[in-house]
């Protein structure tokens, strides 16, 4: 139950940092959420794999087999993360106008999310996938702390911190360095 909640009450507390900075930068860092599920589409499917995957063979001793997916999932969190910086970095400016509606204010903010937040993606995936193991292996404790860890100790203050500093790119490149502790 907390893990589950964890998510939504971090989220809540981004987004009203966010809609500090008015209507459309709220309305940015919406449609930027929905952008960067693409980004996620390729590491999810992977994550989906991992549970049966490293829990059985972990089961069976096979612990050779676990390093190997830990060393796999890890290169391909890392490398999918490289490519989505420099696709969202590039396409941001192409991709900000089908979502701002004409709107300029929120064509920037969507633009300055896209090309900030794609940081983080990679060291992301590399902390989900330890969370996969962990839960696969049975260490549900384990997979929470670290959950909790990042999101509450991490992401959150240091969000809070970038936006008393730099505003709303503070509060996304805070986000950024959460994620890459």
């Amino acid at each position: 139950l907390i893990s589950n909640l964890l998510m939504p009450i971090s989220a809540t507390i981004l987004t009203s940092l966010v809609a500090k900075h008015g209507t459309e930068a709220a309305a940015a860092y919406g449609a930027g959420g929905r952008v960067e599920m693409f980004a996620y589409l390729c590491p999810m499917a992977l994550g989906i794999s991992l549970v049966p995957l490293v829990g059985q063979n972990y089961g069976a001793g096979r612990y050779d087999r676990v390093e190997g997916c830990r060393r796999w999932s890890e290169r391909l969190a890392l490398s999918w993360g490289a490519a989505i910086i420099v696709v969202f970095f590039l396409a941001a400016p192409f991709i900000a106008p089908l979502f701002a509606r004409g709107n300029k204010d929120v064509e920037r903010h969507l633009v300055l999310y896209l090309r900030i937040m794609p940081f983080g993606y990679g060291l992301r995936e590399v902390l989900r996938y330890v969370s996969i193991f962990l839960n696969a292996i049975s260490r549900p404790k384990a997979s929470l702390a670290l959950n909790a860890l990042f999101l509450a100790a991490f992401n959150v203050p240091f969000a809070v911190l970038g936006d008393r500093f730099l505003g709303l790119a503070g509060v996304f490149w805070g986000v950024v360095a959460g994620s890459n502790l």
